[in-house]
């Protein structure tokens, strides 16, 4: 059977149909015509190459097919409406693991709230937090479902990745006292100074670095 030829209004109407025996009465549920049901029937006989109703004295009788679809089409139904529209579960209720993916600093700043509130909304969730690797690796592990959540500076949109921002936020400059430096410091004597990129995995350039770049 080629399930692309399938309509799943068809079996919509077919349910209801097998419900209550009588077509203009499904056709009042549905809110269809009753010219537009008994199409739909007629179209369900031939998928299932059964009469599925047949009329009787002055009302229309299930046959043996019809009595053994009745169940497993609500039951089909039932897991279709759940796929397309399913009911939200309460946080109380979850219980799974959260990988959150993220760098030393925004672990340190998060994990305590995090935890603290989890611990009453929701008690049953287990949070790991993975060690940060860099944004691409990051980026490939969100694809990949390794990771659930990364926190990271990602300077554009990623295609099939919903990003929000959490913070904002601010460097500083320290220097030692009567560096030459602090004369007239701007960004472009900051630039212009010998600088030493800190990278746990060898890249030399930051999201420092693309800010800057697109600041010419």
């Amino acid at each position: 059977m080629n399930l692309r030829a399938i309509d799943l209004n068809l079996l919509v109407v077919l349910e209801t149909l097998l419900e209550e025996a009588h077509v203009s009465r499904a056709a009042h549920r549905l809110n269809l015509s009753q010219p537009a049901v008994s199409s739909a029937l007629q179209r369900c006989r031939d998928l299932f190459d059964d009469p599925l109703l047949e009329r009787g004295r002055g009302v229309m009788h299930r046959t043996p097919r019809a009595e053994a679809l009745r169940g497993p089409l609500k039951a089909l139904l039932v897991d279709v409406h759940a796929l397309l529209d399913p009911v939200e579960r309460p946080l109380r209720d979850l219980d799974q693991v959260i990988r959150i993916t993220a760098a030393d600093d925004p672990t340190l700043l998060i994990a305590g709230p995090l935890l603290a509130s989890l611990s009453q909304s929701a008690p049953g969730l287990k949070i790991v937090f993975q060690p940060w690797s860099g944004t691409d690796s990051t980026l490939r592990s969100l694809t990949d479902g390794d990771t659930d959540l990364a926190i990271s500076v990602l300077a554009v949109d990623q295609p099939g990745l919903e990003r929000v921002t959490l913070m904002h936020e601010t460097y500083v400059v320290a220097m030692r006292k009567g560096h030459p430096a602090a004369k007239r410091f701007d960004l472009d004597s900051w630039l212009a100074w010998p600088h030493v990129v800190v990278s746990g995995r060898g890249q030399m350039q930051s999201p420092l670095d693309v800010q800057l770049a697109e600041m010419g």
